[in-house]
């Protein structure tokens, strides 16, 4: 089949949760398929993976937007009365080129992934499937929450008119993806399961597993230590940081004083960057590989309060045996089978009594069993079966159709 794959970010490396997923679907219907990607990028250091991204499809198409220009973007979709997440990710350019690309009637199916690409599939002929991922609308609903004055403000207009989106996406794609059962109760509880389907995070044992296993010297300096993980200028990570350092943190430390709490990922916003000022706390930024860091911690820690779809950090640290702690409110996130390897903290007292505890290493795992728990578990799961099945199955009835003089296809 000739698929065409349009997605918000280059999916490429998979060094983030949407760039892990939306890299596993190219992967998935490049293996058997025939796939040209269209999609975005805002920092020049980009480019220099397109040659390696090119290596999994037949056409790259990669349309570089300068922050400056989304920010523009996205006042005037302010203005507009758009979602100001659909103007951030707009391109007069994108547009025109998946447009000229759709109008060859080459393609059997198109795959959106994130829900800001829906303005670029919109009123097509060929079917389509989204992969929205997370129900956007409910993230800015848990942000309007945090904040009071103009932010809150402007964090519910992005609540009701992203809900309107989502809304007619749901309407118009024949086939939309979410990536848990919560997410898609908040879609859409009264669409059946065909219409609205869970597509459950793969994940990479392989490279799990492809680890040498040495904890560098580095690292090691650092121990003992808790380990909280992720892309450091994302507001619900921000925010767990700080609720961390600020409600948590100094009851571990003030028992453990030689413990630290390491935060490591990329792009770490200026109050994360502040919490290092109290010397128990780390802030690496970004991190050639995450597996060290995890491995070589007491536990990973998701101190989360704004719970948004699925938690790739916590499915990596329970791949490498890592114990986890997490609050209530990401579970729903993580597969059911999975669900009692977590320690759930319902409360800051709970949060604190388990990091006591391995503190005082009570209560320790067994790393290993834990590992090979779950990897047989993603072996077993696969890598986006569904989603290719479904392209499959759509693509095949387009031809059929076009076969049978219903509907008129361009060139083959």
């Amino acid at each position: 089949m000739q698929i065409i794959f349009v997605c918000h970010r280059i999916p490429y490396p998979p060094n983030k949760g949407d760039k892990i997923r939306s890299f596993a679907e190219l992967k998935a219907l490049s293996a058997k398929h025939e796939v040209d990607v269209f999609c975005l990028y805002d920092d020049p250091e980009d480019a220099k993976y397109i040659p390696e991204l090119e290596k999994y499809c037949r056409r790259l198409n990669a349309q570089y937007v300068p922050k400056w220009q989304s920010r523009l973007q996205t006042i005037v979709s302010l203005l507009k009365g758009e979602p100001l997440s659909v103007g951030h990710f707009r391109s007069g350019k994108l547009r025109q080129q998946v447009q000229k690309a759709l109008a060859t009637k080459n393609y059997d199916v198109a795959v959106g992934y994130s829900s800001s690409i829906a303005q670029y599939l919109q009123q097509e002929s060929v079917p389509r499937l989204i992969d929205i991922v997370d129900v956007d609308s409910n993230k800015w609903r848990q942000y309007s929450e945090r904040f009071r004055g103009l932010r809150r403000f402007v964090y519910q207009l992005e609540c009701s008119r992203m809900r309107r989106y989502e809304e007619a996406a749901v309407q118009e794609f024949d086939k939309v993806y979410v990536s848990t059962n919560r997410e898609r109760r908040l879609l859409d509880p009264t669409r059946s399961e065909e219409k609205i389907k869970v597509l459950e995070q793969p994940l990479d044992i392989a490279h799990v597993r492809a680890w040498d296993g040495e904890i560098p010297k580095m690292i090691a300096s650092h121990q003992p230590y808790f380990v909280f993980c992720g892309q450091m200028d994302y507001l619900p990570n921000v925010d767990a940081a700080e609720l961390f350092c600020r409600e948590i943190w100094p009851s571990v430390k003030e028992k453990y004083p030689d413990t630290r709490f390491v935060i490591a990922g990329r792009n770490p916003a200026k109050a994360v960057i502040r919490l290092a000022e109290e010397g128990s706390v780390i802030v690496t930024g970004a991190v050639p590989d995450m597996r060290p860091y995890l491995a070589g911690a007491l536990a990973a820690v998701v101190p989360m309060r704004i719970a948004c779809g699925i938690q790739t950090k916590i499915l990596e640290a329970l791949a490498l045996g890592v114990p986890v702690i997490a609050t209530a409110n990401t579970v729903e996130a993580i597969p059911e089978a999975l669900r009692p390897m977590l320690k759930i903290a319902g409360d800051r007292a709970a949060f604190v009594e388990h990091l006591l505890e391995l503190c005082g290493k009570r209560d320790l795992p067994d790393r290993e069993a834990t590992a090979r728990i779950v990897a047989e578990y993603y072996q077993r799961l696969g890598m986006f079966e569904e989603l290719l099945a479904d392209a499959e199955r759509l693509g095949a009835k387009r031809l059929d159709q076009i076969s049978e003089g219903s509907l008129v296809g361009g060139p083959r």
